[in-house]
């Protein structure tokens, strides 16, 4: 067993279904004793990233790559304390995991016929993600994803992004603004204080608080936004932005999501 992580398994099956919004397939990883998932969407107009805070525990040190959809599917089975485990497990290989130097002494070869190979080895460590309610087990196979996108949404800086708005709302009244907003367009303004969209039949307008500062404009997918505002994660987000920037949307519990403005409409 290489990494451990405890956490409420209502908070992670939301967590997580939140993620696969926005990529079904990322990597998990746990160090320092943290949790984190950091990952675009296949458009690369959001990025998302995650660093667990009070509430989930960690153990240990470790990554793998994973369906976030086949993850939801097992933590809504559990309803109490969920312990997802990444542990090491021996595969079987067809091949001698020492491929090079095999190939070129004995090419055109399966490389367990080569007897003479002082480093034969036919199998290789491997991972599985576990996770367990109490007596009950769970096991899920890993899957290959590229750690590209993770290394480029840990890579964002908020400062550099000169995000000069804020503002705190409602994680609720937020997500019926968007729904109220999808009436006319698929697109919505922020501009200073006030959250708008137009389109061919009407507009709509709704004021948000304070600390919104005038002239900072721009306009944001509403599919997008959508995905990642969920009310089961926190009763209010902070929303950041600035003219042709990207919207920062924080949650308490650790969760950033960054979303590409729609530039020259």
């Amino acid at each position: 067993m290489v990494a451990v992580v405890y956490g409420d398994a209502k908070f992670l099956s939301n967590l997580f279904e939140l993620i696969a919004r926005v990529n079904d397939e990322g990597i998990i990883e746990v160090r320092n004793g943290r949790l984190e998932v950091a990952l675009l969407d296949p458009s690369h107009v959001v990025a998302l990233r995650y660093r667990s805070k009070d509430g989930v525990e960690c153990e240990g040190s470790d990554r793998v790559g994973v369906s976030f959809e086949e993850l939801v599917k097992v933590l809504r089975r559990g309803r109490e304390t969920a312990k997802i485990s990444i542990n090491r497990k021996k595969e079987e290989l067809a091949r001698c995991v020492h491929t090079r130097e095999c190939a070129k002494k004995y090419p055109n070869k399966l490389h367990e016929r080569c007897k003479d190979c002082p480093r034969k080895r036919m199998w290789r460590w491997g991972r599985e993600v576990v996770v367990e309610f109490g007596n009950r087990r769970f096991t899920l196979k890993p899957i290959e994803v590229p750690d590209d996108d993770m290394k480029f949404a840990k890579s964002l800086k908020v400062k550099a992004m000169k995000l000069s708005a804020s503002v705190e709302v409602d994680t609720r009244e937020f997500r019926e603004w968007l729904k109220d907003a999808e009436l006319f367009s698929d697109t919505v303004t922020l501009n200073g204080g006030y959250m708008e969209a137009i389109g061919e039949m009407g507009s709509y307008r709704v004021a948000l608080k304070e600390n919104a500062r005038k002239g900072a404009k721009a306009n944001y997918s509403i599919r997008f936004l959508r995905d990642v505002v969920e009310p089961k994660l926190a009763e209010k987000v902070k929303l950041s932005w600035g003219t042709e920037k990207p919207l920062r949307i924080l949650y308490p519990c650790g969760l950033e999501v960054f979303i590409a403005p729609r530039v020259g409409i």
